[in-house]
């Protein structure tokens, strides 16, 4: 089993974005409501968490992932991969982790979206986490990555300025990945109570676009080095939230995250923030999937679903 017994960096709990708590911490809260400022780890955390991470990148998800096509009633083709839990699992339901990629897994190979972006030999941190066998074990999953084409994105939101008004509708490409997803559940014995997604940067806002469109569709979400438009926070109060970013992102600022969780804290909600000290914008991904903490707190998640069963297809 996977654990750090000892804290990766020396954090604080923050009674609220942008100012120190009381006291110090030892460690990093993961309670709702908390934020925490971590330092990266050194040492031998540091060396832990390598080991973990060269785990991650060994998964074959390539041939754990099944490469499928979804076409749109209007003609659209977006393409996905989809691993499902071994028949040894038992019978479900299971959890289904959501995977949005960053805007340099962009294509229509199929393939991009589940390959580490400077190293295509290695797998992505944001599916080889959930596709490690120790993960399977303990939390048997579907797991789906769906692929938008080059210069597309989850969300047509400019993440270059301080602030971007989310469009009055979603685009046609997170509407295909909600069709997959709708199709999944159709399809196969996933908890409907158990539904996560997650994604960094691009794949970030990706993330908190999604929940915006369906405010009671997913138990838990974990938006990585992104953003969103502040006024849709009361939309995502209803979600289990942990947002993570870089102090020193050169390519998305943290303040984007800053200002959703208060945001989204103003309107009710208990989002974790976390914020690495010191740290840019890519290496935010290799530490937020590699902190065995982070899966552990997805999948202990679970939305109570509404009278018929089911969680809302709403969109607002």
């Amino acid at each position: 089993m996977h654990v750090l017994t000892v804290v990766w960096a020396v954090a604080f709990v923050l009674a609220g974005c942008g100012r120190l708590g009381p006291e110090p911490h030892r460690e990093p809260a993961a309670a709702p409501g908390t934020t925490a400022i971590v330092r990266p780890p050194t040492g031998e955390q540091e060396r832990e968490r390598l080991r973990i991470e060269a785990e991650i990148q060994r998964v074959p998800a390539a041939d754990l992932m099944r490469p499928l096509t979804h076409r749109s009633a209007e003609g659209l083709t977006m393409p996905y991969r989809l691993s499902v839990p071994k028949d040894d699992a038992g019978r479900g339901p299971f959890p289904l982790v959501v995977y949005l990629h960053h805007a340099g897994q962009t294509g229509t190979d199929n393939l991009k979206q589940i390959r580490h972006d400077q190293s295509p030999d290695k797998t992505d941190w944001g599916v080889g986490v959930f596709l490690l066998p120790e993960t399977q074990r303990k939390h048997p999953c579907f797991v789906v990555a769906p692929q938008v084409p080059e210069q597309k994105a989850w969300a047509y939101m400019d993440w270059t300025k301080p602030q971007s008004p989310r469009p009055p509708e979603m685009n046609e490409y997170l509407r295909m990945m909600f069709e997959i997803v709708d199709g999944l559940l159709a399809q196969y014995p996933i908890d409907r109570g158990r539904i996560f997604v997650t994604g960094a940067s691009m794949g970030g806002f990706g993330t908190f676009e999604a929940v915006s469109r369906r405010p009671h569709f997913f138990a838990a979400a974990v938006p990585i080095c992104g953003g969103h438009d502040e006024a849709c926070a009361p939309l995502l109060t209803d979600t289990s939230i942990w947002a993570l970013h870089g102090e020193r992102d050169e390519t998305i600022s943290v303040q984007r995250t800053r200002n959703m969780i208060a945001a989204i804290r103003a309107a009710g909600g208990k989002p974790i923030y976390w914020e690495y000290a010191g740290v840019g914008h890519t290496f935010v991904r290799d530490l937020a999937y590699d902190d065995p903490r982070l899966v552990e707190w997805m999948f202990t998640q679970v939305r109570p679903l509404r009278k018929g069963g089911d969680s809302s297809r709403s969109e607002p």
